[in-house]
């Protein structure tokens, strides 16, 4: 769960707690030999700042001291152990990337698994692929101003670097009425 760098909060019964503030809300994640045990919304104690309170024709209105969620952020703990969750990269069994592709076949046929390696390759010599045979601008990356996957789609993100890289073309939408 690291690359190299300690993270987490250790607690006393061997749990550790992560902290995500990405897609869905910010949520506290308590992980036990690598096995999520529960998630609850990111709690303000003593240490935090005061939240804003307003005031107005003599009450108080003050937000409560923990993050809000949404009801897929409330649900990770289930969709990271779902059984039918995929764990390893898979491939169409009569899919040949140097070869006959059978896209007749899409939605039809069965998978196997794959390695790493092997995805990877695929990935990268599709990006060829596409690039020589269509040309530069034949892949596009969408970005706008709400992200959906963290920081990833942030404009100053890896992501963009990575498109960057690759070269594709740029897609920019931004809904916000302001």
């Amino acid at each position: 769960l690291s690359a190299g760098w300690r993270i987490g909060r250790e607690l006393k019964d061997d749990t550790t707690r992560f902290c995500t503030m990405t897609n869905g809300g910010p949520l506290f994640v308590y992980v036990r030999d690598g096995k999520i045990l529960r998630t609850t919304p990111l709690a303000f104690d003593s240490d935090d700042p005061d939240t804003w309170t307003i005031k107005a024709r003599g009450k108080k209105f003050t937000p409560p001291r923990k993050g809000m969620l949404s009801p897929h952020a409330i649900n990770w703990k289930a969709m990271v152990n779902a059984p039918n969750r995929l764990r390893q990269p898979m491939k169409r069994v009569d899919f040949d990337p140097d070869g006959e592709r059978n896209i007749q076949n899409r939605g039809v046929s069965g998978y196997e698994p794959i390695s790493w390696d092997e995805a990877l390759d695929i990935v990268a010599d599709e990006i060829k692929r596409m690039k020589r045979e269509y040309g530069t601008g034949a892949i596009a990356s969408s970005n706008g101003s709400h992200h959906n996957w963290g920081n990833i789609g942030y404009y100053l993100s890896a992501k963009l670097r990575f498109m960057n890289a690759i070269g594709t073309t740029e897609v920019h939408h931004n809904p916000d009425s302001w």
